[in-house]
């Protein structure tokens, strides 16, 4: 409430000034807001193994990266700023697919780490020393997600 209040603050004037009433900023705000809220709430439904299953993280991983990637084609990705990191969704607003990896940076993580930690209890991640096995495990819990992940970031740096 106090964000679109402030985003009232601050749009009104250019809201009257494109022609509009005044509040077109803040409704559609409160678009965005309802279908977020329905979304949350169809998503609060769903049963959580829905989304404990490798194909649909994998997919999201390589829709999120070609969106990622999309935006730095000059003829698809928006520029603003001198940056160019939006993609178009009519012809007024745009989209940050790198909104999309915050969401899949937890998601993809959440289902990585639960995948380790049954394989660590079933004994199949096991070194021959300990010194050997801290290596495995950092490799297993930091470098590896962090290579995972640096296609998105490398992106998103770029």
């Amino acid at each position: 409430a106090f964000g679109l209040i402030m985003l009232f603050s601050t749009s009104m004037t250019r809201s009257f000034t494109e022609g509009g009433t005044g509040n077109s900023y803040i409704v559609r705000q409160l678009v965005f807001t309802a279908v977020g809220m329905v979304l949350a709430y169809i998503i609060s439904r769903m049963d959580l193994s829905t989304f404990n299953r490798r194909f649909p993280v994998i997919v999201y991983w390589g829709v999120t990266l070609i969106l990622l990637v999309a935006t730095l084609i000059p003829g698809i990705g928006r520029k603003f700023n001198g940056h160019r990191r939006w993609l178009p969704v009519t012809s007024t607003m745009s989209w940050q697919p790198s909104e999309l990896a915050k969401i899949g940076i937890i998601y993809i993580s959440a289902f990585y780490y639960d995948q380790l930690r049954r394989l660590r209890a079933a004994g199949l991640i096991r070194a021959k020393n300990p010194r050997q096995q801290k290596w495995l495990d950092g490799f297993l819990d930091v470098f590896f997600p962090f290579l995972f992940f640096g296609a998105w970031w490398f992106v998103i740096a770029f």
